[in-house]
């Protein structure tokens, strides 16, 4: 579930970005593909916390919107390994989920925002690579009508 809901924030982040989706470069549809690009790369990163580790929303630190921080308890749960670029600009990313929604004075330029989609695809696959690896867990089996009753 929250692989489908990541790979729908960049689908919106991408069409936010593209001359169709945002004919006049309106900075406003700019910081709205940011805080998607955010929330793909969280909730990519939630999965594998879900799915390698077992940690769930009750976890101490699970409800952060910090990529630095889900990053570093990835690695230091799991034998998961973030991609250096990713973890390189983490910080910045993170500051675009509250920035873009309030307002803030600092959302990532068109060019970030792509390096930023860049990276998610690269970390999406990685994850994609270890799932398929993973095809006897019974926890991939599940399908999305069960995660969903998993979240309520």
């Amino acid at each position: 579930m929250l692989l489908s809901k990541a790979d729908a924030d960049i689908r919106v982040a991408e069409l936010l970005i593209s001359p169709q989706g945002n004919p006049t470069n309106d900075e406003n549809i700019i910081d709205l593909a940011a805080f998607h690009v955010q929330q793909a790369i969280e909730k990519t990163l939630k999965h594998v916390l879900q799915t390698e580790a077992g940690i769930s929303e009750g976890y101490k630190g699970y409800k952060t919107h910090d990529l630095v921080s889900l990053i570093t308890m990835v690695e230091n749960k799991t034998e998961f390994v973030v991609p250096d670029a990713l973890k390189n600009i983490a910080s910045d990313v993170s500051s675009w989920e509250a920035s873009s929604r309030y307002g803030g004075s600092y959302t990532g330029t068109l060019n970030e925002i792509r390096q930023a989609i860049d990276l998610f695809k690269e970390l999406r696959e990685e994850v994609e690579n270890r799932d398929s690896d993973s095809v006897g867990n019974e926890e991939y089996e599940k399908s999305d009508s069960e995660y969903k009753d998993d979240e309520e």
